[in-house]
């Protein structure tokens, strides 16, 4: 998850223009079947460790992966990027970007951001992430339905056998910790960023 960093196009969107993709979305995951393991999309795009960006059905949808909570990144200022989140977002491009995959999804998450669990096959691309020490089980409120004892279960694993991120020990920090140190100083960076990508364009 990024810190507000990348500003995402559907954030540049009219509010109108954002609502009326907001209802489409909702529209065709409400019209998939009931065997949620059926809605295939393409991943296009991978935004960081646990956001996707998909097309599918008519339609282009941003997806939270659930459940997870991967380093943080920040593109505009790589000393503000937490440790092991290019890492993260390298591995979750490796495995599905431009890879037909099934999503299950659990309602919108804000802004149009969904959350899912990505499945290539039978694999859980979720629990993959935690699996391989590339993110934690989530801590935030998460989706009612969403059964979240194999991820804690799985980040156990991983931490015993100091995958990843967990190589780190008592330095790690987890990713909700480091959102709250870095928040103001990744928002200054993203702000002078567009303020010289605009002065270059004149």
């Amino acid at each position: 998850m990024k810190i507000l960093c990348p500003l995402h196009n559907h954030f540049h969107l009219s509010i109108s223009e954002r609502l009326s993709a907001i209802v489409l979305v909702f529209f065709v995951l409400l019209c998939l079947p009931i065997s949620l393991h059926a809605a295939q999309f393409t991943v296009e795009e991978v935004l960081d460790g646990d956001m996707i960006r998909a097309t599918g059905h008519g339609t282009e949808i941003t997806v939270r992966l659930a459940g997870i909570d991967a380093p943080e990144l920040c593109p505009q200022d790589n000393d503000l990027a937490q440790p092991f989140s290019a890492e993260a977002k390298q591995y979750l491009e490796k495995l599905v970007l431009n890879k037909r995959v099934s999503l299950r999804s659990y309602g919108e998450k804000r802004y149009g951001i969904f959350w899912g669990e990505i499945f290539l096959g039978k694999k859980n691309i979720n629990l993959e992430m935690i699996r391989t020490g590339y993110a934690e089980a989530y801590r935030g409120e998460s989706p009612k339905n969403l059964d979240l004892a194999p991820y804690f279960e799985t980040e156990k694993q991983a931490r015993a056998a100091k995958k990843g991120i967990w190589v780190q020990g008592k330095k790690y920090i987890s990713p909700v910790a480091w959102r709250k140190r870095q928040k103001a100083r990744c928002s200054f960076a993203t702000i002078l960023y567009n303020l010289l990508r605009q002065k270059g364009k004149k």
